[in-house]
């Protein structure tokens, strides 16, 4: 399982070469020495059979559903989403969202080693580190862009965004005061902070949402359960903090682009609708395929000739792909884990599992696709370990000392 950690860390570097240093050789060699690293790592490592009982006999329908609709995306007749070979490869082997999210449960069938703690809490330092870094160097440029979009011109691509996935890998830790070593959270609580400023200046509604619910688990989980009061306190100063500050910047011109314009601008409500309306009942079922794709043309330069081969929207997308049957299946998987992590444990952690798993799902509406990042492992492996009686009997002490033996 290292080598698979360390290939990841490699394939994230790589995309972060790419698109914030714009090194595309340099990123494309990185991040194919990284997909090599997990490749070898899936076909030599011991497996395991994850999941049991109804949860693992979906979790191999969600395959056999990736497989067919894999398939069916490259049985078209119309031009594919890349124009040349070298898309073609950027998609396949460097691209997070394309299709290298689908193959990333395949990771769950390797079995864990204890030692692998020591390689999770240290590419976490590093992508802690690259995340400040990148975010320090780049926000006179994301404040341009943000300008820009208040004066109304269109920006093809946010820096901002790209910023986003390299913190989405790092995501989780700030959740887990009570298991990891302090320095390691102070610097995880950095990132968080810088994340949530540059999601309200640059007005993402999807980011800021996320880092909202990120500070309600936080306080709800740093504290022991004796402290229910200071949780409930902490939660309603938050609330207020969050009126009053709106309260205070709603007739401030930037604020108000930031907030009203963009942060409650309905602008994905048409992509939505105008795909369901293309899709046949069979469609809307069973999706198009991973190559699947709609009209609806929006930019005077857009290469595609105004055929759109994704939603912004993660939960359409899936339907867009695989059907209305692929994304409530996946859904559904990582609602049992919820359910079993929020009500079957004795220990918090698994709590803080099923409190992250169950912010990927509503993530997907209206964002939020699947990854190949750090951030979906962590899902995927959440998803696991909330499935685990084993896991879900244990106490948070006997979890607090396997950690620190182990690191």
């Amino acid at each position: 399982m290292k080598s698979v950690l360390k290939g990841l860390f490699l394939h994230v570097l790589g995309n972060v070469i790419i698109k914030i240093f714009i090194l595309k050789e340099i990123g494309f060699l990185i991040s194919l020495l990284g997909l090599f690293l997990i490749i070898r790592a899936l076909l030599f490592s011991k497996k395991i059979k994850p999941f049991r009982g109804l949860q693992k006999n979906l979790f191999y329908l969600l395959f056999l559903t990736y497989f067919i609709m894999i398939v069916r995306g490259y049985l078209i007749d119309y031009q594919f989403v890349w124009i040349r070979f070298e898309g073609f490869l950027n998609y396949h082997l460097v691209d997070q969202l394309y299709i290298l999210p689908y193959f990333l449960p395949l990771l769950l069938f390797i079995k864990l080693d204890k030692n692998v703690l020591k390689v999770i809490f240290k590419t976490n330092q590093l992508i802690n580190l690259i995340f400040i870094t990148v975010s320090i160097l780049s926000i006179n440029n994301i404040i341009s862009q943000t300008v820009l979009l208040y004066s109304g011109e269109t920006q093809s691509r946010l820096l901002v965004n790209d910023i986003f996935t390299i913190y989405s890998s790092i995501a989780f830790f700030v959740l887990l005061k009570n298991y990891i070593p302090k320095n390691l959270w102070f610097l995880n609580i950095t990132s968080f902070l810088i994340f949530f400023v540059l999601a309200i200046l640059s007005g993402r509604r999807g980011p800021s949402l996320s880092g909202l619910f990120l500070i309600v688990g936080v306080i709800f989980f740093i504290f022991p359960h004796k402290l229910k009061k200071i949780k409930f306190m902490a939660f309603t100063f938050l609330i207020l903090i969050i009126a009053y500050l709106a309260f205070v910047v709603k007739d401030n011109f930037i604020f108000n682009y930031l907030l009203n314009e963009r942060g409650f601008e309905n602008n994905r409500t048409l992509i939505d609708e105008s795909m369901l309306q293309q899709m046949t009942q069979i469609e809307l079922f069973f999706g198009k395929g991973l190559n699947g794709r709609y009209y609806l043309p929006l930019l005077d330069d857009d290469y595609l000739g105004g055929w759109r081969y994704g939603s912004e929207t993660g939960f359409y997308n899936l339907v867009l792909k695989g059907g209305y049957f692929l994304a409530f299946l996946y859904v559904f998987i990582l609602l049992i884990s919820v359910y079993k992590g929020f009500f079957k444990s004795k220990n918090d952690l698994s709590k803080i599992f099923a409190f992250y798993i169950l912010l990927s799902v509503i993530e997907l509406y209206p964002f939020g696709w699947p990854e190949f990042t750090f951030k979906f492992i962590f899902i995927w492996f959440g998803a696991l370990l909330c499935s685990n009686n084993y896991f879900l009997k244990l106490r948070d002490y006997q979890i607090k000392s396997f950690v620190k033996t182990n690191t």
